[in-house]
C-alpha cells in the first residue's frame, strides 16, 4: 500500500477526496484542519494548511474468487447473501458473482457498489 500526503487547496477538492473514500478507493488516515479553504479557486492561489493523509487500501479491491456480500436486493438475491466472484470485468466496476441459495446456483452481473468484500 502507498501512503500519500496531500495539501488540499479548495473545498471542492476536499469533497472529491471524501467521495473517493465513500467509494472505498482510498482511506483517510488523518485529517488536519489548520485553516479555512476557499470555496473555489477565485484568483487566490494561497494554499491552505489543510492536509489529508491517504492510503489506497488494496485489501478493499474485489478480485476473482473473493467472497462478497450483496449490499442490495437484486434479481433473486436478497441483501446479505454471500457469493463468490467468478469474473471481474476489465473496468473493475462490474462483476459476475455466483450465489448459492437453497442448493440452487445463481450467477448475477453485479455493480461494484452492490457488493461488500468479506
Amino acid at each position: 500500500m502507498d501512503t500519500l500526503l496531500i495539501q488540499v487547496t479548495n473545498q471542492k477538492a476536499r469533497g472529491l477526496i471524501h467521495e473517493l473514500e465513500e467509494l472505498q478507493l482510498i482511506k483517510i488516515l488523518e485529517e488536519t484542519l489548520n485553516s479555512g479553504l476557499p470555496d473555489s479557486n477565485n484568483g487566490s492561489n494561497k494554499p491552505s494548511k489543510e492536509s489529508i493523509s491517504l492510503l489506497k487500501d488494496e485489501s478493499l479491491e474485489i478480485k476473482e474468487n473473493d467472497l462478497v456480500t450483496a449490499s442490495f436486493n437484486f434479481g433473486n438475491i436478497p441483501k446479505g447473501t454471500t457469493g463468490t466472484v467468478v469474473h471481474k470485468y476489465a473496468n473493475g466496476e462490474v462483476y459476475e458473482v455466483e450465489f448459492i441459495i437453497n442448493a440452487a446456483s445463481f450467477v448475477e452481473t453485479v455493480l461494484k457498489n452492490q457488493l461488500i468484500k468479506k
